[in-house]
């Protein structure tokens, strides 16, 4: 039986599908294929089912017992009513957030001041005041 000039693969089912066929076609059990090849007789099962994640060397040297070659080509272009594929896509830039200088003021990015800052208005919003500081606050002006 000859075999077809090309056949497109593009998963690992549709890999294993054709290692099986190959196979029979030759009337081998998967225990011929797994001595020629050099492999498991459970591992080439599951490559038949399409099932794990194969080694690529293992694959190999089974095709290569099957006296088959592994031809890569490009793909097709996509039809015009495709998106394109997305390649070498960035994300924006996130912008740089302020830190505070050891004097309390805001600096920018690039190390500068920031204009029209003051110590007091750079700082964070108070924590509310506890009962208790109220009452402390409050003893020392009625004792002055």
């Amino acid at each position: 039986m000859q075999l077809p000039l090309a056949m497109q693969v593009t998963t690992l089912k549709q890999l294993g599908a054709f290692i099986r066929d190959q196979r029979r076609q030759r009337n081998w059990t998967q225990m011929q294929l797994a001595q020629a090849s050099g492999t498991l007789q459970s591992w080439l099962s599951g490559v038949e089912k399409g099932k794990g994640n194969p080694e690529f060397g293992k694959i190999m040297a089974v095709l290569r017992a099957l006296d088959v070659t592994l031809d890569l080509q490009r793909p097709r272009p996509a039809p015009a009513h495709a998106p394109p594929a997305k390649t070498g896509t960035t994300q924006p830039a996130r912008p740089r957030t302020q830190r505070r200088m050891s004097s309390g003021e805001l600096a920018t990015p690039q190390g500068d001041r920031a204009v029209g800052t003051s110590r007091t208005s750079a700082r964070a919003p108070a924590i509310a005041p506890t009962v208790q500081s109220l009452r402390n606050r409050f003893r020392k002006k009625d004792e002055t």
